[in-house]
């Protein structure tokens, strides 16, 4: 009898222990996930919204570490951009890991590489570049203006001088006239050829004593540029019988 109530005790003591080392264990596991941190590490996922001026770029957190007090986007034409150089800062509000930033101001046609970053009290992390291309523009124009001599009843002469590109092949340049301004490649026009430089286009059939509008124009994947409008007026033409 002695024996057996000794061997319910220790089995007693043991149930009863039984919670109190499963308290100690769970404390410590929970002190020792507090004190592990993930070292901070950041993505850059995508960019879109892609226009001749501006660019969407999509940063994406992996790992906070110790927390950050700034993040955002910087960019610049050479690989692998710091926040030394051009940089935007996510001023939004995040519910997600991922943050979008807004970059503004770029050239036109041009090529750049950005990627995420972030501060904190361990300095700054950067996600991996993206590179992206900006959109061309239309191509920039002027307007020659319509020699006096050339001016008939029914004809004229005028041009142009395509001086910029905008960034793109132009494909076609000439002029264009109506007798309402400002007039567009849906009125009359001619066609000289692609490329920049200057150029000269005669205007047929015209109708005598009659105020035109014409401008120069070259087109290109962005689409049309025009010159500035000038204004002539045709001689009395001879009738027609």
């Amino acid at each position: 009898q002695k024996t057996e109530r000794l061997m319910k005790m220790r089995s007693i003591f043991r149930i009863m222990m039984l919670p109190v080392a499963v308290a100690i264990l769970l404390a410590a596991c929970t002190k020792e996930t507090s004190e592990v941190r993930l070292d901070p590490k950041l993505g850059t996922t995508k960019v879109f919204n892609i226009t001749s001026s501006s660019a969407t770029v999509i940063g994406f957190v992996v790992a906070e570490g110790d927390g950050f007090t700034e993040k955002g986007v910087c960019y610049d034409v050479e690989p692998n951009p710091t926040i030394a150089k051009s940089k935007t800062i996510f001023t939004g509000t995040s519910t997600t890991a991922a943050f979008n930033v807004p970059l503004n101001g770029l050239a036109f046609a041009q090529a750049y590489h950005a990627r995420a970053y972030a501060t904190g009290p361990a300095g700054t992390v950067y996600g991996e570049a993206l590179s992206f291309t900006t959109l061309p523009v239309v191509p920039t124009v002027t307007t020659a203006a319509v020699p006096t001599a050339s001016i008939t009843g029914n004809a004229a002469s005028g041009g142009g001088n395509v001086t910029a590109t905008g960034g793109a092949a132009v494909t076609a340049r000439g002029i264009c006239w109506s007798l309402t301004d400002p007039p567009t490649v849906a009125n009359f026009k001619t066609t000289n050829g692609d490329g920049t430089g200057a150029f000269t286009s005669s205007m047929t059939e015209l109708q005598g004593n009659k105020t035109y509008y014409v401008r120069a124009y070259a087109t290109n994947s962005a689409g049309t540029g025009y010159g500035p409008t000038v204004s002539f007026k045709t001689l009395v033409d001879l009738p027609k019988v």
